[in-house]
């Protein structure tokens, strides 16, 4: 996303995917997924479909009729997550949804580890959460956020610890500490390294501008994804679809991007 305005604005759509869900609609007789080598990578590119994206404004279409929302509401979800499996990342998200995947058990740590970021980080302990030995852990965790165990837990206190004091207004010391930090000093150090600035400046330019009351706060570890990550792409309009996995939820965006943003990428 480059710019928006009042007549070309930024829309997105966020939808939480159960993972049982999706292991329901895939043990389905009637759903194949194409096998594809896509690999463990975190992320991958491809073309989403009309019917896709056609399924999820209907799912938005449910605002205007919120007695529909109990009955249909977990129809469209369930194609919703149809389409995405037939995509060209489906085998992707099967892999997150099948027991017993390597996908599916570095997101079990994933999981984990954004419930216990606070805790001291014992590597040995989260393999023994993902079934798995200390190198096959670090190796398919890397694949699947292209970082590390450490510098995962590390991103989860910074943004844990950004988000504190946008929204309770505390100071850094204290904000430090409330994820996990040891130091004050060594929390300003790496809060500047990785958002460029000292924590008190970091704060004041946000709200300043004021555009701290619009990130998702929550779900910005774009850096970090919970456990997988794929997007697709649609030509016309253009749109930009995103997955991610946490433990029992994955979460679908949608962006909607203007034809002449389109173009000016090109």
């Amino acid at each position: 996303m480059i710019t928006a305005s009042e007549d070309a604005p930024y829309l997105a759509f966020f939808l939480k995917l159960d993972i049982s869900t999706v292991r329901d609609v895939v043990n389905t007789e009637e759903v194949h997924v194409t096998e594809t080598s896509s690999g463990a990578r975190g992320m991958a590119i491809g073309e989403t479909t009309v019917e896709l994206v056609n399924a999820c404004s209907r799912l938005m279409d449910l605002l205007d009729a919120l007695q529909d929302i109990p009955f249909f509401g977990k129809l469209i979800q369930r194609e919703i997550i149809y389409r995405l499996l037939q995509g060209t990342q489906g085998q992707r998200l099967r892999a997150m949804a099948t027991l017993g995947d390597q996908s599916h058990r570095t997101a079990k740590a994933i999981a984990w580890l954004r419930a216990n970021y606070q805790k001291p980080l014992r590597v040995e302990q989260l393999a023994t959460v993902a079934g798995m030995s200390r190198s096959t852990l670090h190796h398919h965790f890397r694949a699947l956020t292209a970082m590390s165990p450490l510098q995962f837990q590390k991103q989860l206190r910074l943004r844990a610890a950004r988000q504190h004091m946008l929204t309770n207004d505390l100071d850094a010391a204290s904000a430090a500490f409330e994820v996990g930090y040891e130091s004050a000093s060594q929390f300003n150090r790496e809060y500047k390294r990785f958002f460029g600035q000292p924590p008190i400046r970091d704060i004041k330019a946000l709200r300043t501008a004021k555009s701290w009351r619009s990130l998702p706060l929550n779900a910005e570890l774009l850096g970090c994804p919970r456990g997988g990550l794929f997007s697709t792409v649609a030509n016309s309009p253009m749109h930009s679809l995103s997955s991610r996995q946490a433990g029992s939820y994955g979460l679908v965006r949608i962006n909607v991007r203007t034809q002449s943003e389109v173009a000016r990428q090109k």
